[in-house]
């Protein structure tokens, strides 16, 4: 009976030590959670706070990392929705680059998953699509050149991509001359100046030379290229002054 008795005490220890060791296993992963990779069935494994390596990048399996609640850019082109397990690989926009709304701000896909997998996008560069399709945005097509590398690549591969953009040209951004602005459309410049849009018109199609002591013209093929490759404008912001651009 006393053999029995220590029998049980050994086990009763046993099971206390065990209790002790996973609380402390568990109080370890509650506090190290955001730094350790967690796999997230079906979708992809979670890379936390970092940035991918070279291999995570050109990788067939999917990583993610979250950039928002319950939303998670992956490697693979598109933004993983783990509330309702759907992915996003975004709208396109009049130039057809996919472009998604994170945190009230809308901005391309291929500048948003860059950003955040691969390292901060430098001043004076884009983010370009190694195979020109603009609508794939895996890690392993996006690279980043420079601002004028990419306008070269994009009209060389293009040829008439002067001419396409010539004849969209009322979905191009408006300069204002005059007060150094730059507006998301004739809405957004009519708004901020109390401007009529009949009156915008006649100086954009030569009719007048001004409106209002103000300028404006619509940017040229080339300078909207450029524009939307680090100008992103939002439902709440539609212009910007030129002083807080860098080129």
């Amino acid at each position: 009976m006393l053999i029995l008795n220590e029998k049980a005490k050994v086990k009763d220890l046993d099971r206390k030590l065990l209790e002790v060791k996973q609380k402390e296993l568990d109080d370890y992963l509650i506090k190290n959670v955001k730094n350790l990779p967690l796999f997230i069935p079906e979708y992809g494994i979670n890379i936390g706070n970092r940035y991918l390596t070279k291999n995570e990048i050109n990788s067939d399996e999917t990583y993610m990392k979250k950039v928002s609640n319950y939303i998670y850019a992956t490697n693979q082109g598109y933004f993983y929705n783990s509330r309702n397990n759907k992915k996003n690989y975004g709208k396109a926009n009049a130039w057809d680059y996919m472009t998604i709304t994170l945190k009230g701000k809308t901005t391309t896909v291929n500048n948003a998953l860059y950003d955040n997998l691969v390292e901060s996008i430098k001043e004076g560069y884009v983010v370009h699509h190694l195979d020109h399709n603009k609508q794939n945005n895996k890690l392993s097509n996006l690279a980043m050149i420079t601002r004028g590398d990419n306008l070269r690549e994009r009209f060389k591969y293009d040829k008439d991509l002067g001419k396409k953009m010539a004849k969209q040209k009322t979905n191009f951004y408006i300069l204002n001359e005059t007060n150094q602005t730059l507006y998301k459309n004739k809405s957004s410049m009519a708004s901020d100046l109390d401007m009529l849009i009949s009156a915008i018109n006649k100086v954009i199609d030569g009719t007048w030379t001004q409106y209002k002591g103000y300028k404006f013209r619509y940017l040229e093929p080339e300078e909207q290229i450029e524009a939307e490759n680090y100008i992103s404008f939002s439902n709440k912001h539609k212009k910007v002054k030129l002083s807080q651009l860098t080129f």
